[in-house]
Parts: C-alpha cells; sequence; structure tokens
C-alpha cells in the first residue's frame, strides 16, 4: 500500500489519523448500492442532441408551414326560389331550322312511315247442314163401331220412349177395323213420317207413337203407330260462314289496329328528344283487300292495306328554351336565374294548318325562378373577414334561405384573401 501524505499534522497524531482513514475505506464493510460510478459516452450525447435540435426543426416547419399554407373556402349557399307560370301560342314549322324568338316559332320536323299489313278475323255466321231423321211406321185404328179414320197432312206423333215428335208428310187415311165374333182387327196404313226437329237422337229403331192432337177424343186409346223400317238419316252439323257484318267489323278493326302498330312503328324511328303529339299524326290506308265474300264457308278470312303515317314532331329543348325565354320575359327582373331542371311545358291545344308544314300550339310553361348578386361582389364582401361574420353577411341577404360556409385547413378561421381559393355553389333545397 503506498504511503499518504499528510501535512500540517503533528507527528503523534499521524498514526492514529491513518488507522481512521484506513478504516473508512475498508472496501470489505462497503454495501454495492453505496457504490455510484457516473459513467458518460461521448457518443451517445451527439445522438440525442441531434434528434432534440431535428425535433425543434420540424416543430418549427410546421408551425411556418401552417401559417403560410392558404385557405380555401367552400361556401354554400340555398337561394329563395319562386315559381313562375306562363301561357302563350307558338308555332312549330318544318321549313324552320332556328328558333325565332320574336314569332315564337320553333323548328320542326316531319317524320314518315308505309308499311304493308295483314290480319286475321273470324266469321261469326253459322251454316246449318243437319239433317231430320225420316222413317216408315204404320198407323193403327181401333175404334169401334168400325169407321174408317182418316189424319191431316202434318199430324204430329210422340215416340215411346224418349218423347221425340215427328210430323206426316201427307194426309193419313186408316182404313176401319174388322171383327170377327169377339176378335177385332184394326185397320192400319203406311206412312212416311220426319223428325220435327234435327239431330241424330230422331234415328229410332224401334218405338210406339201415339198421336197427341186426338188427346180428350174417343180416338185417342184406339190410335197408334209403330216402326215399319228404322227412321234414320237425323244430323246436326254447323259450319262458319261470313256474314256482312263480319265484313263491315273487320274492315274498321283492321284500319283501328293497322294505323296504331304504324304509328308506334313510325315512334320507334324518332329519338326521345321529340315531343311527338299521336293526334297529330296523319295516317292514309290504300289498296284495302278483304280475302272473302259474304256467306262463304270459312272460319277465318284476312284483310290487308298499305297504311301511311306522317306526323311532325319538335325537340323538347327548344319548347324549353322558348317557354324560359318567355318566362323571364314577362319578368319584372332581368337578372333572375332559373332553376336548373325545374322547368316544364304543358301542350294544351293544338291546331295543323291546312298546308301541313306549320302547327299552333298552345302550350303552358312554369319554372323556377331566383336571384343573388353575382360572384364578384359576393366574394368582395367575403375576402379576409371571418367565417360567422361571412355567414351572417349572407344570411342577411332577402333572397338567401341560408348559407354555409367551409373553410380548410381547419385551423383557419377567416376566408382567403385570394378569389381563386373561394368556390362558391349554388344550391336547391
Amino acid at each position: 500500500m503506498s504511503k499518504r501524505i499528510f501535512d500540517i499534522i503533528p507527528p503523534e497524531e499521524i498514526g492514529n489519523i491513518r488507522t481512521e482513514t484506513e478504516a473508512c475505506f475498508d472496501l470489505s464493510k462497503t454495501r454495492a448500492t453505496e457504490v455510484y460510478v457516473d459513467i458518460k459516452n461521448p457518443k451517445n450525447k451527439k445522438m440525442a442532441g441531434f434528434f432534440k435540435w431535428a425535433f425543434l426543426v420540424i416543430i418549427a416547419v410546421g408551425i411556418i408551414g401552417a401559417i403560410l399554407i392558404p385557405a380555401k373556402a367552400e361556401v354554400k349557399i340555398y337561394p329563395k326560389t319562386e315559381e313562375s307560370t306562363i301561357a302563350e301560342t307558338i308555332f312549330i314549322n318544318t321549313e324552320t331550322t332556328e328558333l325565332d324568338f320574336e314569332t315564337k316559332t320553333i323548328p320542326g320536323q316531319f317524320f314518315s312511315d308505309s308499311q304493308d299489313y295483314i290480319q286475321s278475323f273470324p266469321a261469326t255466321g253459322n251454316s246449318e247442314n243437319s239433317t231430320k231423321a225420316k222413317g216408315k211406321i204404320r198407323v193403327y185404328s181401333k175404334y169401334t163401331p168400325a169407321e174408317p179414320l182418316t189424319l191431316r197432312s202434318g199430324t204430329h206423333f210422340l215416340s215411346t220412349p224418349k218423347n221425340l215428335s215427328y210430323h206426316s208428310l201427307a194426309v193419313i187415311n186408316i182404313p176401319a177395323s174388322t171383327t170377327s165374333g169377339s176378335k177385332v182387327t184394326p185397320g192400319y196404313v203406311d206412312i212416311i213420317i220426319e223428325a220435327d226437329e234435327s239431330g241424330e237422337e230422331y234415328n229410332l229403331e224401334s218405338a210406339t207413337f201415339s198421336v197427341p192432337k186426338l188427346s180428350g177424343t174417343p180416338y185417342y186409346e184406339t190410335t197408334w203407330a209403330e216402326i215399319i223400317t228404322p227412321i234414320s238419316g237425323g244430323t246436326s252439323s254447323t259450319t262458319k260462314v261470313v256474314t256482312k257484318k263480319d265484313l263491315d267489323t273487320a274492315k274498321e278493326l283492321f284500319k283501328a289496329d293497322s294505323f296504331e302498330k304504324s304509328l308506334n312503328s313510325l315512334k320507334s324511328t324518332i329519338a326521345d328528344q321529340y315531343i311527338i303529339i299521336d293526334d297529330l299524326a296523319s295516317q292514309t290506308i290504300s289498296n284495302l283487300t278483304v280475302l272473302a265474300k259474304e256467306k262463304d264457308e270459312i272460319t277465318n278470312f284476312d284483310v290487308k292495306g298499305d297504311i301511311s303515317s306522317n306526323i311532325i314532331v319538335f325537340k323538347k329543348s327548344d319548347l324549353e328554351t322558348l317557354g324560359e325565354a318567355i318566362i323571364f320575359g314577362a319578368s319584372e327582373s332581368e337578372a333572375k336565374e332559373l332553376v336548373p331542371g325545374s322547368m316544364s311545358c304543358e301542350v294544351l291545344e293544338y291546331q295543323q294548318k291546312e298546308d301541313s308544314k306549320q302547327l299552333e300550339l298552345k302550350i303552358s310553361c312554369k319554372a323556377k325562378t331566383y336571384w343573388l348578386p353575382d360572384n364578384d361582389f359576393l366574394i368582395k364582401s367575403m375576402e379576409g373577414k371571418g367565417k360567422d361574420y361571412s355567414a351572417s353577411i349572407l344570411n342577411s341577404l332577402s333572397d338567401v334561405s341560408k348559407a354555409e360556409i367551409k373553410i380548410w385547413p381547419f385551423w383557419k378561421s377567416n376566408i382567403p384573401n385570394n378569389s381563386e381559393n373561394i368556390e362558391i355553389k349554388i344550391n336547391f333545397e
């Protein structure tokens, strides 16, 4: 251990001081927590200083940038609107190519279509081809006292069973009955009868018949008839035939239907930008032919013809432009603006001139209008002013319903001084 040098200490005390000092520096008695070592790295000090200055520079640049970034403002103005309506007479002319505001004339365009049409119609008449059954019967008379019996032509006979009615085709002369002892033999005669109605149900193989007209007389119970040969030939069939009404109706229906088809075909070739008034269409029919005659036995027949359709149309945009001009022409303020999409016009009456080149229309148009100061005035009144102040100025205008202002970036509170950074939008509720 190296010797320590003591200065200005009496010799007799040096031993005591050495002992005390060495005791104080006994490392075996010193706790680890009581030993402090200050180790400082020069390289770490340099990095900390760099980051500190970089942070300060970023903050400074951000502050300067926030100050220098130009503000932008979006101004939404909702103007008050009012509805204007006019009624006017205007003209459509196919020989005009441009709108004439002075004469209130719109250019018209002529469209035409010509096609052949054919249509089938049913025959509604009926032709009866039915036949009546005929056959031979034997008519008996067992009347006593015996005497001949005469029945007129057309006498009716009623069958049993079925109660079908037949009639004779000639006068019936029935001989008197004969008596031999107690046996009575009836007189009889064979005749031809015919069914009262046509139909297969009147065909009979066997049957007996009464004579209804003799009912209530003594001859009724003693006079009857029986089938000798089957009654046959009864049929029932109906054939459709063309009637005069069928022909007349078919012509009218064909004309109406083909006119409608021709007009629809014509309209399909016209662009949606045009206004079409169906009643102004001019249509003609030629070569009308009905492929049937009255009483023809057919179920259907055809009608054909050539249909021509012509119509004058005009552009919806031209009508609205003229309507707008008329509305503003009648307005007291020339500075009013039209609310976009609010214009609508309706044709009330129409008339086509004799030369077919011009139409006369009575129209009704309505639109919403508004008024605002021009944008330059509005911008000048807001430049450099506070957001709330500018909004209050706009909302105080009698023609403004409400106004909204948004400024970017958000920390800016004043409207920009540069008019290029102020955007005005007109909105409608």
